[in-house]
């Protein structure tokens, strides 16, 4: 409860509630539905959860894909086939740590083509976002893939994605099933 009395829901019971959705091998509609208010409630305008080589308008069948992204600016994407040069998933897949868009480490290598497309995307709203990688080594025939978010206001924290870090991976894992 907060000072006035009212119930206030705890951002881990949130995150808790998700895992536990995904632990019940419930349908994928279902975990990506309460993947959505999840990461709402944690404060999240977009998302793009992803197999790296795949199309968001033509994905191979073992593909994970789902989004929220503007449908305008993922025509665009597809269209260019941007999946191909795309310096978020290319970061993702080298390194197993969150990352921030904005960070120096980052930025330090993007080519001028990398560096359209992010200026591109910020047009629609996609900047100041960070990346969880998923690297399930352990799960047969897993993809490289990685969660996308941006967040309404700001940028994400250390611990935020740190959270956004376990729901990405129990995302990918329910979805894979």
């Amino acid at each position: 409860r907060d000072n006035e009395g009212k119930h206030t829901v705890k951002q881990s019971d949130v995150i808790q509630s998700f895992v536990e959705r995904c632990e019940d091998n419930a349908p994928v509609e279902t975990v990506v539905a309460a993947f959505r208010d999840t990461i709402g409630r944690l404060g999240i305008r977009y998302f793009a959860c992803y197999t790296h080589i795949a199309d968001p308008l033509d994905p191979p069948p073992e593909a994970v894909l789902v989004h929220n992204y503007p449908n305008e600016w993922v025509s665009i994407y597809s269209e260019a086939r941007l999946n191909e040069i795309d310096p978020v998933l290319r970061y993702a897949e080298r390194n197993p740590l969150p990352f921030s868009w904005d960070s120096r480490a980052f930025r330090a290598h993007l080519t001028a083509t990398q560096v359209a497309l992010l200026t591109a995307a910020s047009d629609y709203g996609l900047n100041h976002g960070c990346t969880m990688p998923i690297h399930l080594s352990w799960m047969p025939g897993a993809l490289s893939a990685s969660l996308s978010v941006v967040p309404r206001a700001g940028a994400t924290d250390a611990r935020s994605r740190l959270e956004l870090q376990l729901l990405a991976s129990y995302l990918y894992v329910a979805m894979s099933r």
